[in-house]
């Protein structure tokens, strides 16, 4: 489990997961997918920098890009994060985007399923998936908003393998202080 003094950085994100899984039972979704991580929002710029430095002490920063045009790191938990029977790696910080409006806490899950992507979309065509984002080079997605307040979005592959690919692209722009 994360230890404490990390909880109350972030506070905890059961009351995000308990509602995601408690949607995703009740639309039918399947409960068994991996969740490799969950992303915590932030409202500015300045927070995002403070959170990016405390973060180091609770997880290696395995890298820091620019996805459409703001800073994304991603953390690999020192101990992970457990829900129920549940092990979650990683936690994504990603900074506000320009013009955008955030209220500061956990914001999504995201679930790595074997099955593509489409075939998903069209096992479930009660649902409105966001499918914008299943030609993006280095991780597709399927989101689905569950609630106002909380997402999913699947992939393909883990966050922790995507950051490395995104790190060995030369096209990719990333941080590396």
């Amino acid at each position: 489990m994360i230890n404490n003094s990390m909880l109350d950085l972030l506070d905890s994100p059961e009351p995000m997961l308990e509602t995601i899984y408690r949607e995703m039972a009740r639309h039918g979704l399947p409960l068994d997918l991996v969740c490799d991580h969950l992303c915590y929002r932030v409202a500015t710029n300045e927070r995002y920098e403070e959170l990016r430095e405390k973060l180091k002490s609770y997880g290696r920063l395995v890298g820091e890009v620019d996805i459409g045009g703001r800073w994304i790191s991603t953390y690999a938990l020192h101990q992970p994060y457990l829900y129920q029977d549940r092990s979650i790696e990683a936690i994504e910080l990603p900074a506000p985007k320009a013009g955008s409006i955030y209220k500061e806490g956990w914001e999504h899950a995201e679930f790595v399923t074997d099955t593509s992507l489409t075939t998903l979309a069209e096992r479930y065509p009660h649902l409105s998936f966001n499918a914008s984002s299943l030609n993006k080079p280095h991780n597709p997605e399927l989101g689905l908003r569950l609630t106002p307040d909380f997402q999913i979005k699947f992939h393909n592959s883990t966050l922790l393998s995507v950051v490395q690919a995104e790190l060995s692209d030369p096209h990719v722009i990333r941080r590396t202080n």
